[in-house]
């Protein structure tokens, strides 16, 4: 075996007993989470008056339990990959091949994350267009650099004279013009909208929500 060779070996050893070790300290993470908060929370909502509500604890430890099964399967088999490994034969792929549609649970994990985040600030509906209303927030800021590279070119003697805050005015005035004609084009199709012509006031759609927070952002 020549020294490349044995270098990759060692090189790919490493990486899976890594990816190995990695694994184990998150499952221990996971139980420690487990064992030291939610068994507690959950034996201590029995009482009549407890410290959180029976409801409450789903949703503060939604899928942990079944994080910590698919991780605890993971882990058994990645020990198993290990303790039968060939270099020439063994691919430490197949074991996340294997079980990667159970991996469905770390999206559910994030998702009710991010959902009772939002909950929590009394914006629900914020889960489903917070990209909206950062890429509009971002967009304001690209079009200001927009505005210095075309306001000198459409209106020379008016921009070219303004300096300072005076400039940085212009400039807003121009982003605000671009943002309020994209708002009012995307609100023409909301006049029609069965969900907000019947609730005017608490209406919702998720077009609609999309246009307030490009709106907002």
């Amino acid at each position: 075996m020549n020294i490349k060779k044995s270098r990759a070996i060692q090189t790919r050893r490493f990486i899976i007993f890594e990816i190995f070790t990695t694994e184990k300290s998150y499952l221990k993470h996971l139980t420690t989470l487990k064992k030291i908060f939610m068994d507690p929370f959950v034996q201590t909502s029995r009482p009549s008056n407890p410290l959180i509500n029976s409801f409450d604890i789903p949703i503060i430890f939604a899928h942990i339990e079944d994080l910590i099964i698919l991780s605890t399967v993971i882990v058994d088999a990645l020990n198993n990959k290990i303790h039968s490994w060939d270099d020439e034969e063994s691919r430490i792929g197949d074991v996340f091949l294997k079980y990667h549609g159970a991996f469905e649970v770390f999206r559910r994990y994030a998702e009710n994350h991010r959902e009772k985040f939002f909950n929590a600030i009394s914006l629900p509906k914020l889960t489903y267009h917070w990209h909206t209303l950062l890429l509009s927030t971002l967009s304001c800021y690209f079009t200001i650099y927009f505005s210095r590279i075309i306001s000198p070119k459409l209106f020379p003697k008016s921009y070219n004279t303004l300096h300072g805050l005076k400039r940085l005015n212009w400039d807003i005035h121009f982003v605000s013009m671009i943002h309020c004609l994209i708002i009012v084009t995307l609100s023409i199709p909301l006049f029609n909208e069965k969900e907000l012509v019947e609730d005017k006031v608490f209406g919702y759609n998720y077009y609609a929500g999309n246009v307030y927070s490009i709106a907002c952002g």
